[in-house]
């Protein structure tokens, strides 16, 4: 089985050259009780979810949303990351408890 993997990656646009030594990972959990949960939380799985949105930058934050098939119905998810470090700073799951919604 090949095991996925979401990242994010800050690149030097005139060297293309990472500016950071290596990518951050995605990863995000959120209090649930909606389908997928276990002990009241949902973790992010990266080989169930694709990215939606485009990213987005506003202020030195850097936005990222996330969507599952609708036979999963699970983690709709919105992520805020810093610009200048890549740490994540934010996030939320729009359809927590509930299915079938999307950003």
């Amino acid at each position: 089985m090949v095991q996925a993997h979401h990242r994010l990656h800050s690149i030097d646009l005139a060297t293309g050259a990472e500016l950071f030594s290596v990518p951050k990972e995605i990863a995000a959990t959120y209090p649930s009780n909606g389908t997928n949960s276990v002990n009241g939380v949902i973790t992010f799985d990266p080989a169930l979810h694709t990215e939606r949105a485009a990213l987005t930058l506003v202020n030195g934050k850097l936005y990222m949303g996330w969507a599952a098939p609708l036979h999963v119905q699970t983690v709709h998810r919105l992520g805020a990351y810093s610009a200048d470090t890549l740490a994540q700073i934010g996030v939320i799951n729009i359809t927590a408890n509930g299915a079938q919604e999307s950003i």
